[in-house]
């Protein structure tokens, strides 16, 4: 696990042009198919990239640069066959959901809740 760089204003989807270009040819060299895929620490050993950085990269490049697959037990992969993205995908559909969801309960409970200044007349 990466320790704090102490940068707080360094976000987790901030990544240097370096960064994306060693992620990307990580991926495309050695992580093409699934007979390749590896866990993401893994990938980021190999890389050199701490943990964070390269799921940032991976999240920006998925379906830019590659589509990434993921083999449902924690391997990773750039996909070569539509059949090898679909696990991948129902998990980011099922966590765009959960997240709206999440997103909707708290504006409706937010409402509820005094503001600091008051109604404005």
């Amino acid at each position: 696990m990466s320790k704090w760089s102490g940068n707080k204003d360094r976000g987790q989807r901030e990544f240097t042009a370096r960064e994306y270009e060693k992620a990307v040819r990580e991926m495309r060299v050695y992580h093409t198919g699934k007979d390749n895929g590896a866990p993401m620490e893994d990938i980021a050993i190999a890389s050199g990239l701490p943990n964070r950085t390269l799921r940032a990269v991976l999240s920006a490049a998925d379906g830019v640069e590659f589509v990434l697959g993921d083999d449902g037990e924690g391997n990773y992969f750039v996909a070569q066959y539509a059949d090898e993205t679909e696990h991948h995908t129902r998990k980011l559909l099922a966590q765009a959901r959960s997240y709206r969801e999440r997103a909707e309960r708290r504006a409706t409970m937010a409402q509820a809740l005094p503001r600091i200044q008051g109604a404005l007349l």
